[in-house]
């Protein structure tokens, strides 16, 4: 078979599953914008190789004060377009209700992000940074979203520090505002760090999140996160995780979840 053919035929795999996930994606839905799998709303500032693709799955619970459940089937497709460009869209499909409100499901809003690398860490550079670009359209369930679209941009960083990576983000959203849903926007920070464990192929990881109320007459979002990621093949990683909401508040513009528990999947598919 010539070379060509063979390239071709490696790669045909790939090419349909990453259209698949991403069909999957577009006729999902989201919940509020996440991030980096296994992190719930850290992004990493490290690019993916030209051309590679990145498939995240995972499934989520959360609980607020109110009584309100959210379930959340979490799609994540990036897809790096040039060396230092990747493209994004998160879309899980939610089902929310509870607390007095009736459930629902169906699309939520579906995030597509722009992540781009300036800088990579190296011996003579202490730190990867990048910057991106999210926008969140509003196609969730009343309950769980609102009626207008957000632009977030936001400043990312990642080291390497020993068995450890720590990620920072420092974000901005300009978040749609209504007369039935009047909201301010948003000043957040994000921090987070994986850990290698002395169990090979295990990683703890923690993260805190703040984020300033939307609502305004609302709490600020502040979360932490613990959990761990195991990778079962090189390519790919399991990871669970538990978050703890420490101010109160109802979704989508004030506080946090009481509690979050979320499982998932993220599989380095390699380059198109």
């Amino acid at each position: 078979m010539p070379a060509s053919r063979t390239v071709r035929a490696r790669r045909a795999p790939v090419v349909v599953l990453a259209v698949a996930a991403l069909t999957l994606g577009l006729a999902a839905a989201a919940t509020p914008a996440h991030a980096t799998r296994p992190f719930r709303y850290t992004e990493s500032a490290v690019s993916l190789p030209p051309g590679g693709v990145r498939l995240e799955e995972g499934m989520s619970r959360a609980r607020w004060d109110s009584g309100l459940k959210v379930y959340a089937l979490e799609t994540e497709v990036s897809y790096s377009l040039y060396a230092n460009l990747d493209l994004e869209v998160e879309a899980p499909w939610v089902v929310a209700g509870g607390g007095g409100a009736r459930f629902d499901d169906g699309l939520g809003d579906v995030v597509t992000k722009a992540k781009i690398n300036f800088v990579k860490e190296r011996a003579a550079i202490p730190l990867t940074l990048s910057g991106l670009i999210g926008v969140k359209f509003p196609t969730g369930p009343d309950n769980v979203s609102t009626d207008e679209a957000d632009v977030q941009i936001a400043a990312l960083a990642s080291k390497v520090i020993g068995p450890a990576q720590v990620h920072g983000n420092l974000s901005y959203t300009f978040v749609g505002d209504s007369q039935s849903n009047p909201a301010n926007d948003a000043l957040g920070l994000a921090v987070a760090v994986a850990v290698q464990t002395p169990v090979e192929f295990l990683k703890g990881i923690g993260e805190f999140v703040w984020e300033e109320a939307r609502a305004r007459s609302g709490n600020d979002r502040q979360e932490i996160t613990g959990g761990a990621v195991y990778r079962v093949a090189p390519r790919v990683a399991l990871d669970a995780t538990l978050s703890f909401g420490l101010n109160t508040g109802s979704p989508p513009q004030s506080g946090a979840p009481d509690t979050t528990f979320a499982v998932g999947v993220t599989w380095d598919a390699g380059r198109l």
